[in-house]
């Protein structure tokens, strides 16, 4: 799931927040969302299925 949000956030910021969410034992969903990194309709196209098999 992190590597579907490196082309949003990039590699460093992804790899920050996934190191948290694995220390607080929360989703990167909700880690983004908590920052206000991106909108809620931002991180669920990002983290759809479709969008990591077929990217825009």
């Amino acid at each position: 799931m992190a590597t579907a949000l490196v082309k949003h956030l990039g590699y460093a910021k992804v790899s920050e927040i996934t190191k948290q969410a694995l220390k607080e034992n929360k989703s990167l969903r909700t880690i983004v969302l908590e920052q206000h990194l991106m909108s809620e309709a931002e991180v669920d196209d990002a983290l759809r299925p479709e969008s990591m098999i077929h990217p825009r």
